[in-house]
């Protein structure tokens, strides 16, 4: 079997792979070269390629970058691979990628047709290092990591107000009656925004979950001062936040 007859075998349809990943297969950039004038491969940006006339949409890009860094999918779309969608708008919304700050998104996937369809938050409010905070699903048999439903809550809270209303944030949390109380202590340990923290810990007493009596309120930070969520909104004084005025009538 030649080379390129092998690698085309071993490469997943609608995925791509970086000029670093076919190196290190053992396929030099002359090789490469010879590929793509050959019709075997295509070049779709700067050190990333597909294989011919395939079609790869944002999932085949996701699927590359998340062998490099924390790129996954979060927040409401990874609520909704878990589920919870029944609870969401029937609007269409983008997909919601979240990252730290430092991962890094090469060109070649921002000049994609996909980033239409896509919304990426490079964020440190937590930082996205651990395995254990991610689950791995398919999507057109593409294998893509996404947010477990404790860590896509928090995500999802992030958004709100500017890209995310108070009140979907709230209907959706009112479902999230299956956390897992570890999960949820580490992260609420974990995460630097206290506006997270506020929100997460006034919507949790508010629906009273089963999980909400497993939280260790001492070991968690949620800082002084107030904080404007709702602007218009009315201050609940225990977490001294700001949220719509029908929520503390």
């Amino acid at each position: 079997m030649t080379k390129i007859n092998q690698l085309i075998r071993q490469w997943s349809k609608g995925t791509i792979k970086t000029v670093k990943e076919l190196r290190n297969l053992g396929y030099s950039p002359q090789a490469l070269k010879i590929y793509t004038n050959s019709n075997w491969l295509s070049l779709i940006g700067r050190g990333a390629y597909k294989l011919f006339d395939d079609l790869v949409g944002w999932e085949g890009g996701l699927n590359c970058l998340q062998k490099e860094n924390n790129l996954h999918v979060g927040g409401k779309s990874a609520l909704e691979y878990k589920g919870f969608g029944h609870y969401l708008s029937h609007k269409k919304t983008k997909i919601e990628l979240f990252g730290n700050t430092n991962d890094k998104i090469p060109k070649w996937f921002k000049k994609q047709n996909w980033m239409k369809d896509v919304r990426i938050y490079k964020t440190d409010f937590l930082r996205f290092n651990s395995s254990e905070m991610f689950t791995m699903v398919k999507e057109n048999n593409i294998e893509i990591n996404i947010s477990i439903p404790e860590l896509a809550i928090f995500e999802l809270l992030y958004l709100v107000p500017n890209d995310q209303s108070f009140a979907e944030a709230s209907l959706i949390f009112e479902s999230l009656t299956t956390l897992r109380g570890d999960k949820l202590q580490h992260l609420l340990v974990k995460c630097n925004s206290i506006k997270v923290k506020r929100m997460f810990l006034y919507l949790s007493e508010r629906y009273n979950h089963p999980w909400y009596r497993e939280i260790n309120m001492s070991k968690i930070f949620i800082g002084s001062g107030k904080r404007v969520i709702e602007k218009g909104g009315i201050l609940n004084k225990k977490f001294k936040i700001t949220v719509p005025r029908n929520y503390e009538e």
